[in-house]
């Protein structure tokens, strides 16, 4: 006896993160199967047919992927470098000794610092937004988060800047320290490709470097606004921005000439 109706069928809705890599793989072979099972169930429509939620019907790009990490990247550096070299040639100066004599303080100081690298970092990201739509045509959300995470980007890395010329005064040697932070970050946090293409251990430790954070916070805003775990991935990077922010206060001494 005949169980199942003549034209009946199942439709199944895939759900996946386009932006893996693994997952065209994983799809294919899901497919390979459920062609199987319709070829051995011959004679009769498909039983199993797929739809595209309307959410994936928007496809991903490479290039879509690459520039926020892209973005956060540059302000990294920027910020980073123009912090280092900017307050080491001042203490070979004695000019940051001659601050203690002015009504300035330590965090007017580092948010001077701040404002400046923040207003560079968005005008090389309008740049690259400019060339991005102009010559590959992207289709990326623009938002208040991108702002967002370029201010906490900003703050984390001119932090850090503040505490390597507490301890690095020289130039060449702060760069130096400067290139042992950046160079990790650059390759390890997601900028260039998913991080699930790295073995386990090096996904964990990606897990830690907070420009990471600031590529996925990005990516889920511009790729596929997903503004919950944008907040998530802004609450933490503020927690690391505050936290190097009240470091560099502290890391900031006129009266040592550092």
């Amino acid at each position: 006896m005949d169980l199942i109706a003549p034209n009946a069928s199942v439709t199944l809705t895939y759900i996946y993160d386009p932006s893996s890599t693994s997952v065209k793989a994983k799809m294919e072979y899901l497919n390979m199967e459920l062609s199987g099972m319709n070829q051995r169930m011959s004679g009769k429509p498909p039983f199993y047919r797929r739809r595209r939620p309307r959410s994936s019907t928007r496809s991903t790009g490479f290039i879509e992927f690459f520039i926020p990490g892209v973005i956060a990247m540059a302000v990294m550096i920027a910020s980073l470098f123009g912090t280092v070299n900017m307050n080491t040639e001042l203490l070979q100066k004695g000019i940051i000794r001659k601050l203690s004599t002015t009504p300035i303080t330590r965090t007017d100081w580092i948010l001077s610092n701040i404002l400046y690298q923040f207003m560079l970092a968005i005008i090389s990201t309008i740049a690259m937004l400019l060339v991005s739509y102009g010559v590959f045509h992207v289709d990326l959300h623009i938002n208040l988060w991108l702002l967002l995470f370029i201010l906490l980007d900003v703050f984390a890395f001119v932090g850090i800047g503040m505490i390597l010329t507490r301890f690095v005064q020289e130039a060449q040697s702060a760069v130096a320290a400067a290139n042992a932070i950046v160079f990790p970050m650059m390759f390890l946090s997601g900028s260039f490709f998913p991080i699930e293409m790295m073995p386990g251990f090096l996904q964990t430790f990606a897990r830690l470097l907070p420009l990471y954070y600031v590529n996925e916070g990005l990516r889920a805003s511009m790729i596929f606004s997903d503004n919950l775990a944008a907040l998530r991935y802004a609450a933490i990077m503020g927690v690391f921005a505050a936290a190097v922010f009240a470091l560099g206060i502290i890391a900031t001494k006129w009266e040592e000439g550092k």
